[in-house]
């Protein structure tokens, strides 16, 4: 019997639409094929419930557009392809970050900005004038300033289509002063690492998994009507910066740790935490730190996978639960294949639904690649 939407049109071969119903058959293999990938998850959580539920439905769909029910699964990497030279001996973080010339030397529109940022005494036409001197952020700032995901925003707290942006001044009156100095931070550092070494991780999903983890956490910061929501954004962009500086400068033990958390089935924070007694996190918290980031921003990117900082306690909880949930809807990775688990805590400090976390999932799916177009312009998925 030919399959049908909801208005009782036929469904074309290999459509993956929501209107139209998928195969028994397939919905079966797909939820056996993301069970492999919760494994390190506790998925009596309410909240796991969801992000299964829409992660299965998601890996279904993927199958019958490809028209398949077997894919790879997480621990179907090319594991002899990685790097693994590793000698064993012990590696400071600290040194790592002041070996790295490039990491050390900034470029100037940042700390120009930092600068104006930290000026009591400026004002958003100083600030315009700074980012103004760097044409690639000026258009990327006003691209996203004229985004339908930013329209959206905008619309919800003024209640009204914002006009055309075509000035960063006028950028910097319609999204805040602070929030577009703090975006600003994030994208000017972006070209600092373009020569990742071949093998380790695919560039185009580490920065889809970055964009999805930033866009997320706004909209988790917006649904707890939260200040500088922007901050979110550019922590959850940055929260596994810490990983590329460790493909850039340690790519053979780093290799090592990759292959042993494939092989062994293991969260890869963990395997990091077992090779080198610090994370990914650890040392991206101490990069933000060294390039003056503000605290609240190295926290978040610092403690997303421990949350032993009191202070941003919330802050972190909603890097943490964004990264759960870019992983789990496997939205790009950062070289993670598996989900990695929910801290419960985080949750609850949140005080969300499942309600929100589903609105929240389906405001990002537009929003992700809306973001991640901008940045890296003609890279979006086929």
């Amino acid at each position: 019997m030919e399959k049908s939407d909801k208005l009782g049109n036929p469904c074309p071969p290999g459509d993956e639409s929501s209107n139209c119903p998928i195969d028994p058959g397939v919905v079966e293999a797909a939820k056996k094929y993301t069970l492999r990938r919760f494994i390190f998850v506790d998925v009596r959580h309410d909240a796991v419930i969801e992000a299964f539920r829409q992660s299965a439905t998601r890996v279904a769909r993927r199958m019958t557009r490809l028209g398949t029910t077997e894919l790879g699964g997480p621990a179907d990497a090319n594991l002899h392809e990685l790097p693994c030279d590793d000698d064993g001996r012990e590696i400071d973080p600290a040194q790592i970050l002041k070996n790295d010339i490039r990491l050390a030397s900034l470029p100037e529109v940042y700390m120009r900005i930092n600068a104006v940022i930290n000026d009591e005494k400026s004002n958003p036409a100083d600030v315009a004038a700074v980012i103004g001197t760097d044409p690639s952020l000026s258009a990327t700032l006003l691209r996203l300033a004229n985004s339908p995901f930013y329209s959206r925003a905008m619309r919800a707290v003024r209640q009204r289509f914002p006009s055309k942006v075509d000035t960063l001044t006028r950028a910097v009156a319609m999204i805040g002063y602070n929030q577009l100095s703090t975006l600003a931070l994030g994208i000017s550092v972006l070209p600092l690492f373009q020569d990742i070494p071949p093998g380790l991780v695919d560039m185009k999903s580490f920065w889809k998994h970055s964009t999805a983890c930033g866009v997320i956490s706004k909209l988790i910061a917006e649904q707890l009507k939260l200040a500088n929501v922007e901050s979110y954004f550019v922590a959850g962009l940055l929260h596994d910066i810490g990983r590329l500086v460790m493909y850039k400068n340690l790519p053979g033990p780093t290799g090592k740790t990759l292959h042993s958390a494939l092989s062994t089935k293991t969260p890869l924070v963990i395997a990091e935490r077992e090779r080198f007694g610090w994370d990914h996190a650890v040392l991206g918290g101490m990069l933000l730190t060294k390039w003056q980031y503000p605290a609240s921003l190295s926290a978040m990117a610092g403690h997303h996978h421990d949350l032993d900082t009191e202070e941003y306690f919330l802050e972190a909880s909603i890097i943490h639960v964004a990264d759960f949930l870019t992983n789990a809807l496997e939205m790009g990775t950062s070289g993670e294949r598996f989900t990695p688990p929910l801290d419960p805590k985080a949750w609850e400090r949140l005080a969300m639904t499942v309600g929100d976390l589903t609105a929240i999932t389906k405001a990002a799916d537009t929003g992700v690649d809306e973001i991640f177009e901008m940045f890296f312009p003609g890279e979006i998925d086929d």
